[in-house]
């Protein structure tokens, strides 16, 4: 990347979004990146680092360049004859500035909102549900990853990765616990999915 952009900023997210090429040019801008989980000098970056360098991609852009990302995406969806999506956010994927102005966006598109952060509690459900405004604690709740970028938890290491199982986020028991506690909160949870 670095031969074709020299000293710019760049991110280039796996489909499956959980590992990314950055150039040096944004690696520059994540202090203590190097020490972070899932970091590489040269390969794309996984885990805690791909975290990183995308809240770096993000922080580079303005406002407005969001803004105009967004609309384009439920404008697009109104041509499709889309009348509402949802909008899956939390903590490691747009942070909560961008949820707000998610919700703040004024479109004849709904846009239903999820938060996916973990809780362990009925009353941190409740809180976290006041604080966002999110219809539901669901949608993209880190647990592992995904096969392509080599980071879903696997029973045994990779083919091509002999010493790597992937990456896991909660434990089993952080899985399964809190539906029984959210459903007592009388909230929504989603279910832990691949991406």
């Amino acid at each position: 990347m670095d031969g074709i952009l020299g000293d710019r900023p760049a991110y280039l997210a796996r489909v499956d979004v959980h590992s990314a090429a950055a150039s040096t040019g944004l690696r520059r801008f994540v202090p203590g990146l190097a020490d972070a989980a899932g970091f590489d000098p040269q390969r794309p970056l996984t885990s805690d680092a791909h975290h990183l360098v995308r809240a770096a991609a993000r922080d580079r852009l303005s406002p407005r360049q969001r803004q105009l990302a967004r609309l384009a995406a439920l404008d697009a969806a109104a041509a499709s004859g889309i009348v509402a999506v949802h909008e899956c956010a939390g903590p490691d994927i747009g942070g909560m500035d961008d949820w707000h102005e998610v919700r703040e966006t004024d479109h004849g598109v709904e846009v239903v909102g999820y938060w996916g952060e973990h809780v362990s509690t009925a009353d941190q459900a409740r809180e976290l549900i006041d604080r966002t405004g999110a219809r539901g604690l669901a949608g993209d709740l880190f647990v592992d990853g995904a096969l392509g970028s080599h980071t879903a938890w696997l029973h045994e290491p990779y083919a091509d990765a002999p010493d790597f199982c992937g990456n896991t986020y909660l434990d089993t028991d952080a899985i399964h616990r809190p539906p029984v506690r959210l459903h007592r909160s009388g909230h929504h949870r989603g279910i832990p999915r691949h991406r």
